[in-house]
């Protein structure tokens, strides 16, 4: 910090620079720029592998770049999408420090393999071919090689203090969809914002609904009991016949009441709670592997992220990878 505020004030001193010292320092700042973005990347990688923007109360890395670090939408989306390619392909970070691809171009790289489903040695291919291009010119290099198109992005933007106007490319099957939905609705005079909302409307209440009704469990037949007698008791994993993973609908209800929708993991050092509302999840915040109970006091609601991230942290990154699909 200390280094980045003497740079700052040294600007002022800029003005009795010679034309040829200040092209000769503007070049060095611009060198140290991209090895530090270089440098970002590196940290980028490491907190990815220890999920530590689960642990500062975020639920992906996108959103702790952008919220945390303070870079803007696209700019968090560069460095993420460099980050990933860099450490999926060691060859990104050599060209990146010979400055011989650009971050922009990285990223672009970056969506195009991960969209076309590229293997690593089609990957280091079209490295090869992008490598010393201009940005426009690895766009048309990307182009040539694409077999997907690429969808645009939806777009969201305020068109008045109240109103959002919304954008997105429909396929066919969404248009099939919305003609059904507007013959089961009915109101022709309905706008596509009326008939969304009415449908978004049931969809949401349906699902508050959902969290509150009891599951259907299927009878299991247990053999009588016998007793033993003189037998001893385990402590290192508890009796299972007098708890159950069945969550009662007034825990569910509660824990809906208490969260609000919204995921309940706060950090504990910057008392940041996680502001995701995706497919929350019922958790127990003492293992019911370890002898939690399914009480109010000990299911919380998750996000799917936050829910993984607290199990690596109680089981381990070496039993839980078992359970990961990728």
């Amino acid at each position: 910090m200390n280094l980045i505020i003497s740079e700052l004030q040294s600007s002022s001193s800029l003005k009795h620079l010679s034309d040829q010292k200040l092209n000769e320092e503007t070049l060095l700042a611009s060198k140290k720029e991209k090895q530090a973005t270089l440098v970002l990347l590196e940290y980028l990688s490491e907190v990815d592998a220890r999920r530590l923007y689960n642990a500062r109360g975020y639920s992906s890395l996108w959103e702790y770049v952008h919220q945390y670090l303070g870079y803007s939408e696209s700019q968090a989306s560069e460095r993420v999408a460099a980050m990933r390619l860099m450490t999926r392909v060691p060859e990104v970070k050599e060209k990146l420090e010979k400055q011989s691809i650009t971050l922009t171009t990285t990223a672009k790289l970056a969506s195009f393999v991960r969209r076309e489903n590229c293997s690593q040695e089609k990957t280091r291919e079209l490295l090869e071919q992008v490598s010393d291009k201009p940005t426009r010119e690895a766009e048309r290099i990307l182009l040539s090689e694409q077999r997907i198109p690429e969808a645009r992005p939806d777009i969201a933007r305020p068109s008045s203090p109240t109103i959002t106007r919304i954008s997105f490319d429909a396929d066919p099957e969404w248009m099939e969809l919305f003609e059904e939905l507007k013959n089961l609705q009915g109101h022709p005079e309905w706008s596509i914002n009326d008939r969304l909302k009415q449908a978004l409307r049931t969809v949401v209440t349906e699902k508050k609904n959902k969290t509150s009704e009891p599951k259907k469990s299927t009878p299991v037949l247990r053999a009588p009991e016998v007793k033993k007698e003189n037998v001893p008791v385990s402590f290192d994993r508890p009796r299972n016949e007098d708890r159950s993973r069945y969550i009662p609908v007034s825990v569910r209800r509660a824990t809906y009441t208490r969260s609000q929708g919204q995921c309940e993991f706060v950090d504990t050092q910057t008392k940041r709670r996680c502001e995701s509302r995706y497919a929350l999840q019922f958790d127990h915040r003492y293992p019911y592997a370890k002898g939690g109970q399914t009480t109010k006091q000990n299911i919380r609601h998750l996000c799917p992220n936050h829910n993984r991230f607290m199990a690596v942290k109680e089981f381990g990154h070496a039993k839980m990878n078992r359970y990961r699909s990728g």
